[in-house]
C-alpha cells in the first residue's frame, strides 16, 4: 500500500496564509462579488425572509469595518459616516424633474425601536481614547449600559440600515460586550421612493430616467444592499 503524504512543515506553517489567499483570489473582483451576490438573491427572491438575511449578512459586515477602523487606523481615521459616504449624494438629482433623495424619501422624526437582532446598527467610533474609556467603565460588572439623550440613530428602511449621528463611542463599546439595550430611532427615512429611481449595477449607481451616473460604488457591501433591496420591494 502506497503512503500517503503529510503535509510538510512549510505547507504547515503557511497554511493560514495559503487559506485565506485561496479564499481572496476564489471571491474575485469587488464586480465579480456583485453579480454573485445578486445571483444568489434573484435565486431566493420568493423569499422576503431569505432576502432579509443576505441583508443583514451584507450589513454586519460594513458594520465590522465601521467599528474596527478605530484599531487599524490612527486617531481620525477615514470611516463612512452616513449615507452620501455609502450610497450617494442627498441633493442629486435623482427623477426628471429635479427632485432628490431629500425630496423623495424626506427624513421622519419617529420613535421606532432598534432590533439588534434584525437592523444593522453602523457607528463610527474616531478617538480611541474616548472608546477605551467607555469601553473600561462598561466592563466592570456592576455597570450596566442604558440609551440617553446622545444617542442618536436614523434609521434607513427597508435594508434597516442604522447610522449613528451621536453616541458613537459608547454604542460600538456597549454592542462590543454585549450590553446594548433597546434604542429608539430619531430619524427614519422610508427609501422605497428612491429605489423606484436609482439602481446600481456593481461600479456605480444610476438613475434610471437618464442611466446617468450619479455615484461611483465605494463598497461592494453597499452597492448589493441596495440591488437586493430593490428585489425585495417586488416580492
Amino acid at each position: 500500500m502506497r503512503k500517503v503524504r503529510g503535509p510538510s512543515e512549510a505547507e504547515i506553517i503557511n497554511r493560514p496564509q495559503t487559506v485565506w489567499r485561496k479564499l481572496k483570489r476564489r471571491q474575485g473582483t469587488p464586480e465579480a462579488q456583485f453579480r454573485r451576490i445578486l445571483a444568489r438573491a434573484k435565486e431566493s427572491s420568493s423569499s422576503p425572509r431569505t432576502l432579509r438575511g443576505i441583508i443583514r449578512i451584507l450589513g454586519l459586515e460594513l458594520q465590522s469595518v465601521n467599528m474596527s477602523q478605530i484599531l487599524r487606523q490612527s486617531d481620525d481615521p477615514d470611516i463612512p459616516e452616513g449615507f452620501q459616504d455609502l450610497f450617494f449624494s442627498e441633493s442629486m438629482p435623482l427623477t426628471r424633474n429635479g427632485k432628490t433623495l431629500n425630496d423623495l424619501s424626506p427624513q421622519i422624526t419617529r420613535r421606532r425601536r432598534v432590533d439588534m437582532l434584525r437592523d444593522i446598527l453602523l457607528p463610527w467610533p474616531w478617538n480611541y481614547g474616548r472608546f477605551q474609556g467607555i469601553f473600561g467603565t462598561l466592563g466592570r460588572h456592576d455597570v450596566e449600559w442604558e440609551t440617553d439623550y446622545n444617542h442618536k440613530i436614523e434609521m434607513h428602511l427597508p435594508m434597516r440600515l442604522c447610522f449613528v449621528q451621536g453616541g458613537n463611542h459608547s454604542l460600538t463599546a456597549g454592542f462590543a460586550l454585549g450590553k446594548v439595550g433597546e434604542l429608539r430611532s430619531i430619524v427614519v427615512r422610508d427609501l422605497t421612493p428612491a429605489m423606484r429611481a436609482v439602481y446600481a449595477d456593481g461600479k456605480v449607481f444610476r438613475r434610471f430616467f437618464d442611466d446617468r451616473v450619479i455615484s461611483r460604488v465605494g463598497v461592494v457591501e453597499a452597492a448589493a444592499i441596495w440591488e437586493v433591496s430593490r428585489l425585495m420591494l417586488k416580492t
